[in-house]
């Protein structure tokens, strides 16, 4: 890749009128967002799930990891650390909340060491930050982020055998399924078109939907889970998947797509990109795209500065920016 994607969704059903970025859908702007946390460094992921918003700052000095409590807008846990030992991490690609038992669980993947963590958050918010420390089976696949869903967990990474990896509720590996995205140049090289599929993974609080996102093109895949494995519904594409290689280097053709994303109870939000690649250190918008659950695009927001990633909250009056303009910072914004 020619700058770092600090960021770290399978039949198939077109919505008509599915093809190009259409216009007649309402913009909305987005202004004066209220600062929740400016004392980040550099925060790169963060989740949502109710009243609670979790964020990986990677850079700061002390404790890496930030449990929030949007009703108070106060921290209620810090732990983690950078390092190789009991509760530290060498790096953190992803973050995932189910319920389980009846409990609020926290999964953090830290890929370089194929180790998930898994926190119950009723304990993080009594200071106690002992997780359940595993080993993800077969430290030979290439992770960026690990979910858990009604069937185990799924994963993506630089797989050349499938879209996906799969594994049982005990981290065992299962196998691999779904497709990537076609590259308009064709396929010269199979681990790097796995590279340029590269993206992230956007689900419904129950798991139930989740929605595909691919850097490098300007397409969502909606999908419906069903366990562990997920269907494509529905597609949105702008422009599709479009690069050629240079030497070593994976190189965009088009213009870069998605960034982020997060569901509410009646939509899917989504951050767009929509500029050609840069040589900047990270890859930002501030355009939000608003999509009904069955992927019909429906309106626009226009954000007063750049975006890294963003969350929304279940009832969809608030939406949460992360972003390092022109500092670190979380911010929040009333959409309602």
């Amino acid at each position: 890749m020619s700058r770092l994607r600090v960021v770290l969704l399978l039949g198939i059903l077109f919505l008509l009128g599915s093809c190009g970025e259409r216009k007649d859908s309402e913009t909305v702007r987005l202004d004066s967002g209220i600062v929740l946390d400016s004392e980040l460094q550099l925060p790169t992921i963060m989740q949502i799930y109710g009243d609670y918003l979790a964020v990986a700052d990677l850079f700061s000095e002390g404790k890496i990891m930030k449990l929030y409590d949007l009703s108070s807008g106060k921290i209620v846990s810090e732990f983690g650390v950078k390092g190789e030992g009991p509760g530290e991490f060498l790096h953190v690609s992803s973050l995932d909340f189910s319920m389980e038992d009846g409990q609020l669980m926290l999964h953090v993947l830290d890929p370089v060491r194929s180790l998930l963590a898994t926190y119950r958050v009723s304990e993080l918010e009594k200071g106690i930050a002992d997780g359940n420390i595993r080993k993800v089976s077969d430290g030979g696949l290439r992770l960026t982020e690990l979910y858990r869903t009604d069937g185990g967990y799924l994963a993506t990474g630089i797989f050349t055998q499938g879209k996906y990896a799969l594994f049982d509720d005990s981290l065992r590996f299962c196998g691999y399924e779904g497709a990537y995205l076609v590259n308009e140049q064709g396929v010269q090289d199979s681990v790097r078109h796995a590279i340029a599929n590269n993206g992230t993974l956007v689900f419904s609080k129950d798991k139930g939907e989740c929605a595909e996102i691919i850097y490098m093109a300007s397409v969502l895949n909606f999908n419906r889970m069903d366990g562990n494995h997920a269907t494509r519904q529905s597609e949105y594409v702008i422009k599709p998947l479009n690069y050629r290689l240079d030497g070593e280097a994976i190189v965009n053709n088009e213009v870069d797509g998605y960034l982020s994303g997060s569901y509410g109870r009646s939509h899917i939000y989504a951050l767009y990109v929509g500029v050609p690649e840069s040589d900047d250190i990270a890859t930002y918008g501030n355009t939000i795209h608003v999509f009904s659950r069955a992927g019909v695009l429906e309106k626009r927001m226009e954000l007063d500065r750049s975006a890294f990633r963003i969350c929304v909250n279940e009832d969809e009056s608030m939406l949460y920016v992360l972003s390092h303009d022109p500092d670190a910072g979380i911010w929040k914004y009333s959409i309602r």
